[in-house]
């Protein structure tokens, strides 16, 4: 079990060196109070993030691999593209002219135009959530589970207002 940002390391790591062919799904999983993401590669395998968001300024999570190979036929239909974003805040407000809108700092971006800050790492397919990605890997799954409500209980989200 590793943090959400070394399992977004690694995944911005092999998309660098497969930058095709990626995909992903995203869904809430309410037992938990979280996001849970799959990020697959046919010839990477099955990565999942359960990440919870603290507060506006902090996200906390965890993650792992949680298969070495993706079946051709696991997910299909596409609802539209996801991308890995990293960005610095600072060098936003720094080198960004003032008033540029952010429709132009997001198409700058994608270009590889002018440096905003931003960089996009890593882009894909968006998929629907599959029940067969949760079936085939509920082992590992209940893994990231219990270690993201320990996360969350150092937290005190299970804390009562007294």
């Amino acid at each position: 079990m590793r943090t959400r940002e070394e399992i977004l390391r690694e995944i911005i790591s092999k998309g660098k060196e497969i930058p095709k062919g990626w995909k992903a799904t995203s869904r809430y999983d309410t037992r938990v109070h979280a996001t849970e993401y799959n990020i697959l590669h046919p010839d990477v395998g099955i990565y999942q993030i359960k990440e919870w968001q603290k507060n506006p300024f902090q996200i906390k999570g965890v993650g792992a691999k949680i298969a070495r190979r993706v079946d051709d036929n696991l997910i299909n239909e596409p609802l539209g593209r996801f991308g890995i974003l990293q960005y610095n805040p600072r060098k936003i407000f720094e080198e960004v002219p003032e008033n540029l809108p952010l429709k132009k700092i997001l198409q700058d971006m994608a270009s590889g135009g002018q440096k905003t800050g931003m960089e996009m790492m890593l882009t894909g397919e968006m998929h629907p959530v599959d029940k067969d990605i949760t079936k085939k890997v509920q082992k590992k799954q209940n893994e990231i589970n219990r270690a993201l409500i320990k996360i969350q209980e150092n937290e005190g989200l299970y804390d009562s207002y007294i």
